[in-house]
């Protein structure tokens, strides 16, 4: 009997050893998508060079957690964002508010994508500005066969062709 008690505790051991984690296994992935991350503003009639720029905003974090439902089929993931704003130095308040999305895919089809918006706030003087992000929870109901990680849920700014293109021109991807 008294063999057998190690035996019993190292087993114990491993049976709690994840007990207080969450399974981020059963959830879908987050992630930015790089192209998206980083929205530039200009000024009207400006160039769309760095001596143009009135603002340039990032996605700087995006952190999930879910719930998976087995009986219902379904995964309810809570989506937080977070974001910083630079602007060149400037005496006046400014507000500004960027589109952004949130999408569920899975392998290369995008299954839902729902549109946001930032607001960002700066003080008289202030070159930088955060804010942070929670939409409201993301359900995905589950395809047949399929389970929480074989889905991903992506964020980005919402942007034009020509803002796209100035991000790969000037190498604006994640921070």
């Amino acid at each position: 009997m008294k063999s057998r008690l190690p035996l019993l505790v190292l087993v114990a051991g491993f049976g709690l050893a994840g007990c207080n984690q969450p399974n981020l296994a059963l959830c879908p992935a987050g992630a930015i998508l790089a192209d998206t991350a980083s929205h530039t503003l200009f000024r009207p009639g400006a160039p769309t060079d760095l001596s143009g720029e009135v603002l340039t905003a990032r996605m700087t974090d995006f952190k999930t957690s879910c719930v998976f439902d087995k009986q219902a089929g379904a995964s309810y993931s809570t989506v937080s964002l977070s974001f910083r704003a630079t602007r060149p130095p400037s005496a006046d308040a400014a507000h500004y508010n960027l589109d952004y999305f949130v999408t569920v895919s899975s392998a290369e089809r995008i299954l839902d994508k729902k549109m946001y918006r930032v607001g960002f706030d700066f003080a008289p003087g202030a070159t930088v500005a955060t804010a942070d992000e929670s939409p409201p929870r993301v359900t995905i109901n589950l395809e047949r066969g399929h389970q929480p990680p074989d889905y991903q849920l992506l964020a980005g700014f919402q942007l034009t062709d020509a803002e796209l293109n100035y991000n790969r021109r000037m190498g604006r991807y994640l921070p």
